[in-house]
């Protein structure tokens, strides 16, 4: 039982340090900016520890103290279902457990009001009831968050209790407890939580999934900077009085060097943070299959901007649609030269201005571009299959401990 109530006790204190400390952390440097700290601090430590505290001076304890278990409970409740299951206690046991943990993860808010009480008592105040209050509110907090079979009954006594602990005298608080100790009693077992679904490891996403989490924020920064040409045409066409002609040139050049700058970014950091690894050649899947994949990844990204067009310039979106083919395919080339080509991406971003700019000036370039996509499909496979196994990577090499490296 001891060793059980350890184990939850140490779970909700991390959940506690590593997701309430830092919001703790942000109130106390705004309280220490303020022109005068001091009072902000006795007169929130007067407020909590009053005799005659009302539901307003109390509520952002009571708040804080029902979301945190409330927000752990989505964290510990998944460590239910396993090996613990196994171990020789009763489900009441493991409840009470739980009780412990979702207690634990108020840590923050806890030493907070021990701090307002060493305050209180300071200032010469009688901090007794009001520290009996508080309690009852922190463990009025946990109960409601408990993940239980009967949760009605225990989140609405865990309501009432705090109703009455705010608002009544040590009658009151008396029978706020009594509420907490039968709610706890009548609650249940806890709710087996159904286990999430895993992805596939050998289906199509495989790939994506791989990208994806190499990329991380980096995909949402790519398709941001992508928008700029986007922003520079609309000005343009604003600004000036073209024809329709001119007007169309105009924003196929932008969303053309939008798609540009997606890929040549998605490029640019999958060659960096997901090479193009010579071992996979050892899978059940050919060369063409990999860089297909890859193309339709970047391809896929690049689609927003395009798709912002077609809203009001269909024709021109599509023009620039017939480009992604021949690019993302460009793209997935680039990326298996990297390691003996460091310019690679900007070779490709080169490459896509100059048929940005084609595209603006003969809307036929989009047709080309089709139908060259096969001959440079052919010339990524290519270089895909003419990566070594003991290919060397300078964007993964660093030099730091290395006897044999000039650098200092």
């Amino acid at each position: 039982m001891a060793a059980l109530l350890i184990f939850h006790l140490k779970a909700g204190v991390r959940v506690a340090v590593r997701s309430f400390a830092i919001l703790f952390s942000s109130i106390l440097g705004w309280i220490m900016l303020d022109m005068n700290p001091a009072a902000i601090i006795v007169n929130l430590a007067t407020t909590m520890y009053s005799d005659r505290s009302s539901l307003s001076d109390l509520a952002p304890v009571a708040v804080l103290a029902f979301v945190f278990p409330l927000l752990a409970a989505r964290k510990l409740v998944h460590g239910l279902n396993g090996w613990i299951r196994h171990l020789a206690f009763s489900s009441a046991t493991n409840r009470r457990g739980m009780a412990v943990a979702l207690a634990a993860a108020q840590l923050p808010l806890a030493l907070a009001l021990v701090f307002f009480a060493l305050v209180a008592k300071h200032e010469g105040l009688s901090i007794g009831l009001p520290a009996i209050r508080l309690l009852l509110i922190l463990a009025s907090g946990a109960m409601a968050a408990l993940p239980v079979t009967r949760r009605i009954l225990t989140t609405s006594a865990a309501l009432l209790s705090t109703m009455l602990a705010i608002q009544g005298g040590w009658g009151s608080m008396l029978t706020a407890f009594g509420l907490l100790i039968g709610a706890e009693a009548a609650a249940g077992p806890l709710r087996t939580t159904k286990q999430r679904q895993p992805w596939r490891t050998a289906d199509s996403l495989l790939n994506a999934r791989i990208a994806w989490r190499a990329l991380g924020w980096r995909v949402y920064a790519i398709c941001l900077v992508s928008f700029l040409p986007l922003g520079a045409a609309a000005l343009f066409l604003r600004n000036n009085e073209l024809s329709p002609a001119l007007a169309a040139g105009a924003v196929r050049l932008g969303g053309s060097m939008a798609a540009v700058l997606v890929l040549a970014g998605m490029c640019n950091k999958l060659a960096e943070r997901r090479p193009a690894w010579p071992l996979a050649r050892s899978f059940p899947c050919s060369a063409a299959q990999r860089v297909a994949a890859d193309a339709w990844f970047m391809a896929i990204h690049a689609l927003p901007p395009v798709l912002v067009l077609c809203f009001r310039y269909p024709v021109e979106a599509v023009c620039i649609l017939g480009l992604l083919p021949c690019l993302a395919l460009r793209a997935a080339g680039y990326i298996r030269l990297v390691p003996r080509l460091l310019a690679g991406a900007r070779r490709f971003l080169v490459e896509g201005f100059c048929l940005a700019g084609l595209l603006a000036l003969w809307p036929w370039t989009s047709l080309i571009c089709i139908l060259a996509a096969p001959l440079v499909f052919l010339g990524a496979r290519g270089n895909e299959r003419a990566l070594k196994v003991t290919c060397w990577s300078d964007l993964h090499h660093s030099a730091l401990g290395d006897s044999f490296s000039w650098s200092e």
